[in-house]
């Protein structure tokens, strides 16, 4: 639902990447439906919430493909060590140790694909916590409850430590790739 105050659109339509504007701009006003029976919260405090809600899926989609990142290259230097002219049984652990701890973070931010099967639960994720203030923002014409914003707040709290620790993982990557070039594996690519 779109909140209401002024709006302006413009017509236009696409021909081979070619953009042709029909008529001028207009304005409109976009009006509440009806009154609500309760008293709900002001556009403006439904128009910041909204604005947090949206600023939190950003930051979690960038972080997930950020893990995604890290579980790519940690698979890139086991495969590296396998190929090295010298053995690091050392090297090996670590790497496998920090491949487990990308994907524990993986799971605590989507939850596990095996709970995600019929009759199994998953405990709620961050992404869980940012749906529901998605909901409210989309279906309630009474605006975020204190239920949604607590809950937004918590998903907020964990993924704040997801950050730290795949902070503390990316910091071992320099180590990583000099032990790498020291055995003879060959080079990764970014």
């Amino acid at each position: 639902m779109a909140m209401p105050g002024t709006y302006t659109a413009t017509l236009s339509k696409v021909v081979d990447g070619e953009v042709t504007d029909f008529g001028e701009p207009m304005s409109f006003d976009v009006v509440p439906l009806r009154e609500g029976t309760l008293e709900g919260a002001d556009f403006d405090e439904m128009a910041s919430f909204q604005n947090e809600v949206i600023a939190f899926q950003q930051d979690l989609t960038s972080f997930d493909n950020r893990v995604d990142n890290h579980i790519d290259m940690i698979k890139a230097m086991m495969m590296a060590l396998s190929r090295a002219d010298q053995v690091d049984t050392e090297l090996e652990k670590s790497l496998y140790d920090t491949h487990m701890e990308l994907l524990d973070i993986k799971e605590k931010l989507d939850g596990s694909e095996a709970k995600g099967e019929v009759g199994v639960k998953n405990p709620p994720t961050p992404n869980d916590r940012m749906f529901v203030g998605m909901r409210a923002m989309l279906t309630s014409l009474y605006g975020p409850t204190d239920m949604h914003k607590q809950m937004v707040e918590i998903g907020k709290s964990e993924f704040s430590a997801m950050e730290g620790d795949l902070t503390d993982i990316a910091d071992r990557f320099t180590q990583f790739r000099s032990r790498l070039e020291m055995l003879g594996a060959p080079p990764i690519q970014d």
